[in-house]
Order: C-alpha cells, then structure tokens, then sequence
C-alpha cells in the first residue's frame, strides 16, 4: 500500500504543478489582455479535467495518507500542495512556457476551425494573435 500511495503522490505532484503552471500562464495572458474571462478560454478542455481529476486526487491521497501514516505527513502533503508548489514553480520547468503558448494556440486554432459564425472565427483569430504576441513578450 505504501509504494501505491507514493506513486500517487509523485503523480499529484507531477500533475499539480503542470496545471499550476499552466493556469499561471493562462491567468497572465488574460491580465496583460484586461480581460480576466479569458483565461477559461485559453484554458483547453482536458486541462479542466486534469485539474477536477487532481482535486479529487488531493482528497483520496490526504484520507490513505492519514489512514497509512499520521496527521503530520498529511499536514505534510497538503502544506506542500498549497504552499510549496508557488514556490517550486520557479525553478522545475514542467511545463515550459513555450510548450504551454503551443497548448494555448492548438486550442485557439482549433476553435478557429470549428467556428461556424465569421463574427466566433475573427475573435478567436484576433485573440490568436495576441497570444502570439503575448508570447514574444514572455520571451523577451
């Protein structure tokens, strides 16, 4: 049971900081764009449910956490999943900032094809390129 609980939490913990990272990212588009609807836009569908799956994910792994160890390392887990993560986000580069741009375009260019309504094509195609250009701007 204990080489379960730590695989599961090496996933958490893989999994948590991606989406982190990612919201951070999209989250800094929308600001730089005045426009904090955005970010539930650049946000693709399967990063939504990584992050419904993760949360469900923190609340198994605190209940096996405490029933196999102790209240501590379940104080442990959870102050490293709401505290530590900002901090480590710095330094682990899991996703890149490019790869996150190329999620966030794929996304876009897809809603740019599936769009029926020229008015729906020509916002997603206006946004597109300010995601473009927002991304040059991270790069400087």
């Amino acid at each position: 049971m204990e080489k379960l609980i730590i695989s599961l939490i090496i996933v958490y913990i893989i999994s948590h900081t991606f989406l982190f990272r990612f919201q951070r990212v999209t989250l800094g588009i929308a600001r730089r764009l005045n426009n904090s609807e955005l970010q539930a836009i650049l946000t693709p569908l399967w990063v939504t449910i990584i992050y419904w799956n993760n949360f469900i994910l923190l609340i198994g792994l605190s209940i096996l956490i405490f029933k196999e160890f102790s209240w501590l390392w379940t104080s442990i887990f959870l102050i490293y999943s709401f505290i530590i993560t900002p901090l480590v986000n710095f330094f682990l580069p899991i996703p890149s900032y490019k790869s996150c741009f190329v999620m966030i375009k794929s996304g876009l260019q897809r809603g740019i094809e599936r769009s029926k309504d020229d008015t729906q094509k020509l916002a997603f195609s206006q946004l597109f390129e300010a995601v473009k250009n927002e991304e040059i701007h991270i790069k400087e």
